[in-house]
């Protein structure tokens, strides 16, 4: 028996799983982070190798018997990064089994629609929108990382939040549920904290998003105000998604921790997706994104 294996890293963590030759799972395991943009490829390497070394000791398989791999990893929209994976991977397994890597979003998109057209929004670490149009091929807008994208996602609510606390520890803006919040959590009393957390301590700055969530749901104005503005970001995602798939209507997933639980950001993206955009139906995704790339290893 040929077996699979689909790897979904993102920002924060990574889900593998292992399948027979008819997809169907045999064992699942979850990793660490794995973002091409923020580690090196042998980091990345080493963390994969160590999920694919645990699915083999569990089925009591070895590397022969594996049919492909599919990677699907946040930062790999880059063929300069995906490339340089892939070396260091099939260096480390010796050309011994098929390899394939794409984007994480890639992944999503293919199980949620079971590889037929539709569009996956992700928002979680970072943001992007793919999506596939009835000649199968792939368009994508956004996902350009934090420094020139993300817009609606975790690290833009968190880096948003900050920027309220450090201005309202300036006097520059009104008082915000935010600034207390980040106090409690942080033991944030001053810009210089704030600073310190960000350039010293290396804070992740997409983990303060559930206090934006949380200060948003106690009706704080400031907090409202950033969500309102984050999801405004989203829905433009999906309206430059529509002009690349050339349909009136389609179908949508959402992918990513800050989409795929319910929360005041989910919900208000939904609301004004209802009101004012009802070209788009959204869909639950059919499978999971380790099982999308399980789909794309096995077309290859």
């Amino acid at each position: 028996m040929k077996y699979f294996i689909g790897i979904d890293g993102g920002g924060t963590k990574t889900d593998c799983i292992i399948t027979d030759e008819n997809c169907n799972q045999l064992f699942a395991i979850k990793g660490g982070p794995l973002n091409l943009l923020a580690a090196t490829p042998s980091e990345s390497s080493d963390t994969i190798l160590k999920l694919i070394n645990s699915c083999l000791l569990n089925l009591d398989i070895t590397l022969t018997q594996l049919n492909c791999i599919g990677v699907g990893a946040a930062g790999a929209g880059r063929s300069e990064n995906s490339e340089k994976l892939g070396n260091n991977l099939n260096a480390l397994l010796q050309n011994s089994v098929k390899l394939r890597v794409f984007t994480d979003a890639e992944a999503a998109l293919e199980g949620a629609f079971n590889g037929k057209p539709g569009c996956i929004l992700i928002s979680g670490t970072g943001s992007i929108i793919f999506g596939k149009d009835q000649s199968g091929i792939i368009h994508r807008c956004g996902g350009y990382g934090k420094i020139l994208g993300d817009e609606g996602s975790g690290y833009m609510l968190g880096k948003k939040a900050l920027i309220t606390a450090a201005k309202q520890f300036d006097a520059r803006n009104e008082k915000s549920l935010l600034t207390e919040l980040l106090k409690d959590k942080y033991q944030i009393q001053s810009v210089q904290d704030i600073l310190n957390e960000v350039y010293n301590n290396k804070l992740d700055i997409s983990s303060i998003a559930p206090i934006v969530l949380a200060s948003a749901g106690n009706n704080d104005k400031v907090s409202l105000r950033i969500i309102d503005e984050e999801t405004n970001e989203l829905l433009l995602l999906i309206s430059c998604m529509k002009k690349k798939l050339e349909q009136e209507n389609f179908d949508i997933s959402f992918g990513g921790k800050l989409l795929s639980t319910r929360n005041i950001f989910s919900d208000t993206l939904k609301s004004k997706l209802a009101n004012s955009y009802k070209w788009v139906k959204i869909k639950e995704p059919e499978y999971s994104p380790a099982m999308g790339a399980v789909f794309i290893a096995k077309k290859k």
